[in-house]
């Protein structure tokens, strides 16, 4: 089976590297050839032909010959088949015509091989959305794929979706209806691992720390992997002290040499950056404008019967979001947040913070950030994969606001938040309250706990 033929054209790689590279493998391969005739050496042929593949496409090398007489070497007329259609490829440098034989040749077989040599032949050529077309039609027309090997479909599907950075609900779903079809179970938990990842649902940060150790642990992380991903996790469930173990000593000392997460963090702890006048910060609208927003809402219901409905004595919980958070910090008021006996924030929350002072350095929201890392009444918590799927369309963002109020529905509580850039689904209008019906607030749960010490009484 011919594991991977993928040129890279991207690679950083100078022509004498690459040339050495491959010196240096020919002359490997002669001498296990003259140990031992028997040794399987098919694989590291085609990857020879890789490189000097690499080579006629980066460096326009005339080395198609070369290729050929590799290819004669190999014994394996299953493997030769793909070979030699690679081999076309190159040497035509005919998209058309390629893409032409790949799904005949797809056709012919019509198995798991052929399939992932189209989509590979499309990735090469930077025709991702080709891969994806294929993809979901293997619902609809290559069922049969599936039934082959259920496993490896799955998984390479999640993958596509993750590493594109495709709008995910599709991977999510066939993650969650098939995941029992999974033989291995630390591959399983790896995908479950990336999912959280990339819908930044980060519950259970010590489990997930344990997790990513045992990752690790198993060869699917490497150490620098396993630190980025460790910080990652601290950072979004604001533990500043436990992400920083994580960060490389040399970035502390230089913060341009930080990544993504560590650079937010060290902003975050220590450091004042100039804005980005090209970011659209929160402090940049007008206030006027988004309270008039606030007031022309129509279809939401009053605020007292909201919390009639949803707050009692032992149930007095709030999700909140990050408008609502930057609306009562900007009027200092947000000390009227401990009313609640406990305030949800979603792990997006704490991402869009990091955000926004990484750009622009604001001072309102690393006050938040800051409330929420030590607040006594404040919980992290995000929905999870499959919870979102009660929301989640292929057809439309997935972003802060949305997981806030699915938190809020599950909770079975009021969500008091602030957000207007995004339309509110229909289904949450009889649990949202705005930042402007901040008093009606106040004096219900005060007038409410008037009423039960009275009670008591």
């Amino acid at each position: 089976m011919l594991k991977e033929i993928y040129v890279n054209y991207s690679q950083d790689i100078s022509q004498e590297e690459l040339l050495s590279t491959i010196r240096e493998t020919e002359e490997k391969v002669e001498i296990i050839s003259n140990v031992d005739e028997k040794i399987g050496l098919n694989y590291i042929y085609c990857n020879l032909i890789n490189l000097y593949a690499f080579g006629i496409v980066k460096f326009h090398w005339r080395a198609i010959p070369e290729m050929k007489k590799l290819a004669k070497r190999i014994n394996d007329p299953h493997v030769d088949e793909y070979i030699n259609l690679y081999i076309f490829e190159i040497e035509t440098d005919d998209f058309s015509l390629s893409e032409e034989k790949y799904n005949e040749l797809f056709d012919k077989n019509r198995n798991v091989e052929s399939f992932n040599e189209l989509c590979r032949f499309y990735n090469r050529h930077a025709k991702k959305e080709k891969t994806r077309e294929l993809y979901d039609r293997v619902f609809t027309d290559f069922y049969y794929l599936i039934e082959s090997d259920p496993e490896f479909f799955w998984r390479s599907y999640v993958v596509l979706y993750l590493e594109n950075k495709y709008e995910l609900t599709s991977p999510i779903k066939c993650f969650i209806e098939h995941n029992n079809e999974f033989k291995d179970p630390i591959l399983k938990i790896r995908l479950e691992f990336d999912l959280n990842f990339a819908t930044a649902s980060f519950n259970e940060p010590d489990n997930m720390l344990d997790t990513a150790k045992m990752l690790l642990d198993e060869g699917l992380l490497t150490k620098n992997e396993f630190a980025s991903k460790c910080l990652i996790i601290n950072l979004l469930n604001c533990r500043p002290k436990q992400a920083e173990k994580f960060i490389c000593k040399e970035h502390l000392k230089d913060i341009t040499l930080a990544d993504e997460y560590e650079y937010k963090l060290l902003v975050w702890k220590y450091d004042n950056i100039k804005p980005n006048p090209d970011w659209k910060s929160m402090q940049s609208y007008n206030p006027m404008f988004i309270n008039d927003f606030y007031n022309n809402e129509k279809n939401l219901l009053p605020t007292e019967t909201i919390l009639k409905e949803y707050i009692s004595n032992s149930h007095n919980i709030i999700v909140v979001d990050l408008w609502l958070l930057y609306y009562l910090n900007q009027i200092g008021v947000i000390n009227y947040l401990t009313l609640f006996s406990k305030v949800y924030v979603v792990h997006n929350t704490v991402s869009i913070a990091l955000q926004e002072i990484s750009a622009v350095n604001d001072e309102v929201v690393r006050k938040i950030l800051d409330q929420l890392m030590s607040a006594k009444n404040v919980v992290i918590k995000s929905p999870t994969i499959e919870q979102q799927l009660t929301f989640r369309q292929s057809d439309s963002k997935y972003m802060e606001i949305h997981a806030a109020l699915i938190l809020a529905e599950i909770l079975n509580c009021p969500a008091f938040v602030g957000e207007f850039r995004f339309p509110i689904p229909k289904r949450f209008y009889n649990r949202i309250i705005r930042p402007n019906k901040l008093a009606d607030v106040v004096n219900y749960l005060s007038s409410f706990r008037s009423s039960e010490n009275n009670l008591k009484c």
